[in-house]
């Protein structure tokens, strides 16, 4: 689970360069359609997961040996991490993007929909937020950084 969770940070963080260009462009697709919206953007997460399989420039990848499924938006800067049937928080998805403040600094937002049961849900919450927060020290401090290397 730990290493599901990495691989889904560091995705976000490798991507953060197409996610900033991404941003400040605004060519971001906004979440879902009608009806009756959740954090994510969708009903259920059968739904986030077809809509987003048909979404122009995701990338889909499946994690072995866990079967996670993890698909990438367009330029990067969103992420969603589907739950496998085996995880007992199943179905679950949970969305982690890269955006960028007024103040310039950016932050890893993470929203998720999950239909399982509540203690199950609360504890995968409590691990991708875990390591969201790490992540994004990790980012302001990655965009601290390429900033003094830019002044003279």
């Amino acid at each position: 689970m730990a290493r599901i969770i990495l691989y889904c940070a560091l995705s976000l963080l490798f991507a953060m360069p197409a996610a900033l260009l991404t941003q400040k462009t605004g060519t971001e697709d906004p979440p879902a359609a009608s009806g009756r919206q959740t954090g994510v953007g969708f009903k259920s997460v059968a739904d986030a997961l077809a809509a987003l399989k048909a979404r122009p420039g995701a990338k889909l990848s499946v994690t072995q040996p866990d079967a996670w499924t993890i698909i990438t938006e367009a330029g990067g800067s969103v992420v969603w991490s589907f739950t496998p049937s085996t995880h007992p928080a199943y179905p679950a998805v949970v969305r982690r993007a890269i955006v960028v403040g007024e103040d310039g600094m950016a932050r890893i937002e993470m929203t998720g929909l999950c239909q399982a049961e509540k203690a199950a849900c609360d504890k995968l919450m409590k691990q991708f937020q875990e390591v969201t927060e790490k992540s994004t020290r990790a980012l302001r401090e990655r965009m601290k950084n390429g900033d003094e290397t830019k002044q003279p």
